[in-house]
């Protein structure tokens, strides 16, 4: 076996930088998961205000992320 050979089958390890995709990624999934909570709650009206203020809160954590402006009343 060659050396050039035995490098290949090394594996390496590196550890890559998260990026903003990941970070927003992670936002999603877990607002995900919250939303699906407020969902399971069995009131019309205040499931659809839980939902309604986890994508609120999604969306605040978004644009902190990418640091676009962020106002709850547009």
């Amino acid at each position: 076996m060659t050396a050039q050979a035995a490098a290949v089958e090394r594996p390496t390890f590196t550890q890559e930088t998260p990026t903003k995709e990941d970070a927003a990624e992670k936002i999603i999934r877990q607002n995900v998961l919250w939303a699906a909570g407020g969902g399971v709650i069995p009131i019309p009206v205040v499931d659809m205000i839980a939902i309604t203020v986890v994508d609120i809160k999604m969306l605040k954590e978004l644009s902190a992320l990418y640091e676009v402006p962020f106002k709850e009343d547009q």
